[in-house]
């Protein structure tokens, strides 16, 4: 299986590249890739400025379809990875734990889809997508949608359900993303408290 981070966000509401807002003294997109670097042989990060990225000695590619969104960003990936599974996730989730995605790639079976639902929010930017997926996703953006959700009516989905999240990552931090520096400043002052102000 391979690791996709998708990087290709514009950030209109951050102003800035979320990928490197640091979390503890460490920028998100270190913290995703330590976590990859124990679990997948490959990893690709999906970005329109690889520039930023050279040094991390992963597969670099650029959308293949520019200003689609993320189904662009989970198309390029797809397409350039090695794997027929793929776990993919964005670039501005810093809490990422080891232990859901590998119980999540156990999940893989026949399925198209992994995807986690807690009630009834999806999270389909931290599931595992298989090619077969691609023929669905090329048919979307030739139409001109962007939805992700919509992908899962043509391909068989395999829901995790909260119940089986909660004794792996009680608190949900797996899917905790920054979309606003209020968002960021809260985040980095939790953590702060939790380390007793040190």
């Amino acid at each position: 299986m391979t690791g996709i981070i998708l990087s290709g966000g514009e950030s209109r509401r951050m102003a800035k590249d979320k990928a490197f807002l640091k979390i503890d003294g460490e920028c998100i997109i270190e913290r995703i890739l330590n976590v990859f670097k124990d679990i997948f042989d490959e990893i690709v990060i999906v970005t329109n400025t690889p520039e930023f990225y050279i040094s991390y000695e992963v597969i670099l590619v650029g959308d293949v379809i520019e200003k689609k969104g993320p189904m662009s960003g989970l198309y390029s990936g797809l397409i350039n990875s090695k794997s027929n599974y793929n776990f993919v996730t964005a670039c501005d989730m810093p809490f990422l734990k080891r232990q859901l995605i590998s119980f999540m790639m156990g999940l893989a079976g026949n399925n198209d889809i992994v995807l986690p639902r807690i009630k009834d929010l999806l999270e389909p930017l931290h599931a595992i997508y298989s090619k077969s997926c691609i023929p669905f996703i090329e048919g979307y953006l030739k139409d001109g949608n962007r939805g992700l959700r919509e992908l899962l009516g043509g391909c068989k989905v395999r829901y995790v359900e909260e119940e089986e999240i909660m004794p792996i990552d009680p608190d949900m931090k797996s899917f905790i993303n920054i979309n606003t520096l209020e968002e960021y400043d809260k985040i980095t002052e939790k953590v702060y408290e939790l380390k007793g102000g040190i």
